[in-house]
């Protein structure tokens, strides 16, 4: 079988990698545009300084060997948060002792056509691979970029993970935006700093939330399992009356919410579309800061940086921008009320992954559209996909030689952006791949 990955990320890497350690002889194929196999943007563009907010021990590329990352990382504890490009480094490493059994394409898929039985893929160069199983394995998109970015002109930067335009902002005068609140944020301002930026921070979003901070972990059992189908709001009652019943035993909030994690991709298929949308709504932003936290090194530097005035959060929208030669005049309508005016050098985008591919510039995309043999979850949550994570067409019918992984299927399971949450899906779809090769 011919199977052909779009995406050298984690889950790209990680599913070719569980299908040849499981059948020798099978070479699937990565495609992967920046040439880079394995660290991906998430841990590709990280600095020594941007720390993984999953411990070590956790961190196994493999659902049978969760701790193997620490091993590989000699003299790094399972309960360390290991820098970002470590991780990198160890899928890279990974790739390079499976040798030649997983074949390294260079390019950018820009279409994937059905012919007979099988799929051709088309590269940007012209290039074209034959196909008869295609994983869109694409990982997080870029943030959508706001309408008022166009009056920051070339000091406005939408991919925050670009180095060489964030440095040329570290290094004008003048306060800088940095548009979103969540550990993108922590991780730029920590950059911006060690660039030289000096001048002011302004970060802004919504609600103002950071992230909540990591502490030593303790288990807790799970207590969501018999909540399938339940009301939003009853869910919500009993997640807080086990908080409640968790601090009398003397146990952190932060371990409940572990305990209910086992339960939350169930949840999700369980939700009707009435429920999602309220989720989506309401509660999304503090489900964020309080599930996706902060080691408490990166967490100790933002609270310093808070405290000596050089970083402000503000909780509000921006209703008006206007470039004033060197600098944007930004009004902010404040979450209490009021408006407060700024003036500002630059401007860096951390809202995070834009997963509403209806309006994706990317020309694979747009192509599988076009064709209707992809459909977009109606949330903007990435891909439809059905519970084997075949993708699901325009016409409702899910396709069997098409699968999807990770980040774009966000719709179908809400929680499958961390390591250990998507390892196990590259385990369900690889034994679904491998049920037709011989052993």
């Amino acid at each position: 079988m011919r199977i052909v990955i779009l995406g050298a990320g984690y889950s790209g890497t990680a599913l070719a990698l569980e299908l040849v350690r499981s059948r020798p002889h099978l070479r699937p194929t990565l495609v992967e545009s920046s040439a880079r196999f394995g660290p991906g943007l998430a841990y590709g563009a990280a600095e020594e300084r941007h720390a993984l907010n999953v411990r070590a021990g956790r961190m196994g590329a493999f659902a049978d060997a969760p701790n193997d990352f620490a091993r590989w990382a000699i003299g790094t504890a399972d309960d360390v948060f290991a820098p970002r490009p470590a991780y990198g480094r160890y899928l890279e490493a990974l790739l390079e002792a499976a040798h030649e059994r997983v074949e390294r394409v260079a390019g950018r898929a820009v279409a994937i056509t059905p012919a007979g039985n099988e799929f051709t893929v088309r590269l940007a160069d012209g290039r074209t691979l034959a196909a008869d199983h295609v994983v869109l394995a694409l990982g997080n998109p870029a943030p959508a970029r706001p309408r008022f970015a166009d009056a920051f002109g070339e000091y406005w930067v939408n991919d925050p993970w670009d180095a060489v335009a964030r440095n040329k902002l570290a290094g004008r005068d003048g306060a800088i935006l940095v548009l979103g609140t969540g550990l993108t944020m922590v991780d730029v301002v920590q950059s911006l700093r060690a660039a030289g930026h000096r001048a002011p921070l302004i970060a802004l979003s919504r609600r103002g939330l950071l992230p909540n901070i990591h502490r030593a972990p303790r288990a807790w059992p799970p207590f969501l399992d018999d909540m399938h189908g339940a009301p939003l709001a009853k869910i919500v009652r009993r997640v807080r009356d086990e908080v409640d019943r968790a601090a009398t035993q003397g146990v952190d909030w932060r371990q409940v919410l572990e305990g209910a994690r086992p339960s939350v991709q169930a949840l999700w298929r369980a939700a009707d579309p009435a429920t999602r949308k309220r989720f989506l709504r309401w509660l999304r932003p503090y489900w964020d800061v309080h599930r996706h936290r902060l080691p408490r090194v990166p967490a100790v530097h933002v609270t310093r940086l808070r405290r000596s005035g050089v970083l402000r959060i503000e909780a509000g929208r921006i209703i008006a921008a206007e470039r004033a030669r060197d600098s944007v005049r930004l009004t902010v309508a404040l979450r209490g009320g009021g408006e407060i005016e700024h003036r500002v050098a630059g401007g860096i985008n951390c809202t995070g992954p834009d997963h509403d591919y209806a309006r994706s510039e990317d020309p694979l995309l747009q192509q599988l559209l076009r064709d209707r043999m992809i459909a977009c979850d109606p949330f903007g949550l990435g891909l439809v996909v059905d519970t084997a994570w075949r993708v699901v067409d325009g016409l409702g019918k899910a396709q069997p030689q098409i699968s999807a992984l990770g980040p774009p299927t966000r719709g179908a399971v809400w929680e499958i952006t961390s390591v250990p949450d998507i390892r196990e899906q590259v385990a369900e779809l690889a034994d679904r791949l491998l049920a037709d090769v011989p052993a």
